[in-house]
């Protein structure tokens, strides 16, 4: 029996780091290829994000108006309980203890690239 795509979403500010994340998640997943969702920006539109919809988030810390933790605690408190990947650029130890403390289930630095090397990754593939 095949198995379904992945439905993951990724909230991510810069196009080129965007374009490069869902590149690396569709040559590591393979066949059938994942359905991923970019948003640049959250903002207003939190409210209309269905979380539920998704197998797998990613979000970057630095989003602008909200962080990566703020929308992470906001959709575990819907009681959303999906896998959810922060990534940052940030080498700072005080944002991933956050971050974990808030949900996460995992962190990536930019400088660990490519993402499909995260254990939580590879567990949902």
């Amino acid at each position: 029996m095949a198995r379904e795509s992945l439905k993951i979403l990724i909230v991510e500010d810069d196009e080129d780091d965007a374009f490069f994340i869902k590149d690396i998640l569709k040559e590591g997943l393979g066949e059938p290829a994942p359905l991923i969702d970019h948003y640049s920006s959250i903002g207003s539109s939190l409210e209309q994000l269905n979380p539920f919809h998704y197998d797998l988030a990613m979000f970057d810390y630095r989003l602008g108006e909200i962080n990566g933790i703020e929308l992470l605690r906001n959709i575990r408190k819907q009681g959303c309980d999906i896998p959810i990947i922060l990534f940052t650029g940030q080498g700072d130890q005080e944002v991933a203890v956050e971050a974990m403390k808030s949900g996460a289930t995992d962190i990536l630095q930019r400088q660990n690239y490519p993402p499909n090397r995260s254990p939580s990754l590879s567990a949902t593939h």
